[in-house]
Order: structure tokens, then C-alpha cells, then sequence
């Protein structure tokens, strides 16, 4: 479920919580996810011979309350493993909650989770290590940005929190984003219409890409 915050001059509190959008019945209990910090060369590397990805990237609109003006996204980078790399037959899926152009002098609107309908996860060794983790996140050798503080499954649903509010700035370009997330599936992608809750707004709708389970 996403968690939106105000941010005040006082500090951040929170505004709500959304349902659980895709939580249905008797969903078991959540399950905490093992991540690894990676850089975006190792992860083409992973899905393919040459280290050479071709990724299919959207981005979903988030709307902003009447206090903000300018955009806010939801990222979503999918791309497949060739033949003959590591994690042939398998398909890759990157998440980024991007404020960066969000403004706002008031009361400036902040996400601290993203959840997604993703189905099955796939562990991949993404690192050095000598084990398998069941996500990573691209934060080496990236720009500085919000990191991942934990993600957890509940029946189909990943939730990510993130180390600190992703908040809109007070100029253009001075809002946050978060780091790209990063998990694996052996399903195709698809497109659906996720939600979020907004400052002095009901649910609204945010477009994504999950795999097709």
C-alpha cells in the first residue's frame, strides 16, 4: 500500500494510507525481501552477452494537489534476458518515484511507498556475494538519491519503503527521486492502473508495468 506525507516546515507527518489496492482475501502474512546494491552496468551484464540492454521505459503521471505545481512520475523500465546470458528467459523490472520537477511553497506533497501487483519474484545472484537476492538497487555510481529502506511481500503485492520521503522541492529540479528498484520475473509484461493517495484527493490513478502472472 502507498503512504503519502506532508511535508511542513515542522517536520513530515503522514496523510493516509491507501487500501490494499490488490490485496485480496486471506493474503498471507508479509514477507521481508533481500536487496543488494548494484550498479546499472552489472544488471546489463546479467541480461545479456555484450552487456548491452535495450529497456521498453513508461512513466505514470502522478497528480499533484492544488498546493504543487509542475510533474511527478512513476517509472517503469522493463527489459528480457537474452540467450546465453545469466538470467536468459527471465525478464527485468525497474521502479523510480521521480518529484524531481514537483514544486511546491506550501505544503509539499512526499511518497515514502510504492506497492505493486508483481506476482512471483525471481532470485537472482545480483552481486558479488555468493548467494541470491530476491531484488537489488541501482544506487552505485547513480546521482544521489532516496535508497531503499525495505520491501516485503504480501500475497502479490511488493512494498517498497523508501530510507526517507521522496518530496517535492521548493524550485524546479530541487525535488527528490528515488533510486531505480529493481526485480525479476519470468513473465511478460504488462500494463496496469495502479493508486496512490494524494494530499486532498481520493485515490487516484497511476500507471505501471508489472509482469503478466
Amino acid at each position: 500500500m502507498a503512504l503519502l506525507w506532508i511535508k511542513k516546515a515542522s517536520g513530515i507527518y503522514p496523510l493516509g494510507v491507501a487500501a490494499a489496492l490488490f490485496a485480496s482475501p486471506g493474503a498471507s502474512q508479509a514477507t521481508p525481501l533481500s536487496f543488494v546494491d548494484i550498479d546499472a552496468h552489472a544488471i546489463s551484464c546479467l541480461f545479456s552477452r555484450n552487456c548491452k540492454i535495450s529497456s521498453h521505459d513508461t512513466a505514470g503521471d502522478i497528480p499533484l494537489p492544488s498546493s504543487a505545481s509542475g510533474k511527478a512520475w512513476l517509472r517503469s523500465r522493463t527489459f528480457r534476458g537474452a540467450r546465453g546470458s545469466p538470467a536468459a528467459g527471465k525478464r527485468g523490472y525497474q521502479y523510480q518515484v521521480d518529484l524531481t520537477h514537483a514544486t511546491s511553497l506550501a505544503d509539499a506533497p512526499c511518497v515514502t511507498e510504492l506497492a505493486l501487483d508483481f506476482g512471483e519474484i525471481i532470485p537472482l545472484k545480483y552481486g558479488s556475494a555468493g548467494f541470491a537476492n530476491h531484488g537489488y538497487v541501482v544506487a552505485r555510481g547513480e546521482s544521489p538519491s532516496v535508497r531503499l529502506f525495505a520491501a516485503e511481500t504480501e500475497g502479490n503485492i511488493i512494498t517498497f519503503t523508501f530510507n526517507e520521503p521522496v518530496c517535492a522541492g521548493i524550485n524546479d529540479g530541487s525535488g527528490l527521486a528515488s533510486y531505480f528498484v529493481g526485480v525479476t520475473s519470468v513473465h511478460s509484461p504488462k500494463s496496469i492502473v495502479a493508486s496512490i493517495r494524494l494530499p486532498g484527493q481520493p485515490l487516484v490513478k497511476v500507471k505501471a508495468r508489472v509482469p503478466d502472472h
